[in-house]
């Protein structure tokens, strides 16, 4: 089954309460959020109930150019050599 949400009505709560019925039901049903504009909608998405997301390379570029982020990256870089050296995965 597949719910459309254009632009009318609130997503986020429509998500949570999709969110809270497939929990209550045991389903194994995920919910596919997309058509995102911004970084703060992905957030309140997920935050929502969404599990997954499809997001564009021009709201992949603003996160990623988020300074938290780019510590993060670099925390998770610095890491990972110290543990695995130069190991690829």
């Amino acid at each position: 089954m597949s719910l459309f949400i254009g632009v009318v009505g609130i997503p986020y709560e429509l998500i949570n309460n999709v969110a809270h019925n497939i929990q209550s039901t045991d389903s194994e049903t995920r919910i596919l959020a997309a058509s995102f504009k911004n970084i703060d909608q992905v957030l309140k998405a997920v935050r929502s109930g969404a599990t997954h997301v499809t997001v564009g390379t021009d709201v992949i570029n603003l996160f990623l150019a988020d300074a938290n982020i780019s510590k993060a990256v670099d925390n998770f870089a610095s890491d990972w050599y110290q543990i695995h050296g130069n190991y690829e995965v």
